[in-house]
């Protein structure tokens, strides 16, 4: 069984989502001239998870520092930058 507070608490935060929804939705509407125009067009989704921050890479920093120097490593060769 739900306490009120629970269920009050779960509705107050899909409310805010699609709020959040909305309002990104209506700024990719307000970019999506430029980015056709660049031809960088993007989906929503992709947007989305742009502006959220959902693509943020979470391995550790050592991880994607040495992936940094294997591909600096493949462009440059040795040489140091």
């Amino acid at each position: 069984m739900h306490k009120p507070f629970e269920e009050g608490f779960y509705y107050c935060r899909q409310i805010l989502d699609e709020v959040q929804n909305e309002r990104l939705y209506a700024q990719w509407l307000a970019y999506l001239p430029m980015l056709i125009q660049s031809n960088k067009f993007m989906s929503f989704s992709q947007f989305k998870e742009e502006i959220t921050g959902a693509n943020i890479d979470m391995r550790p920093a050592e991880d994607i520092l040495a992936e940094v120097e294997e591909i600096r490593m493949r462009l440059h060769g040795d040489k140091s930058i």
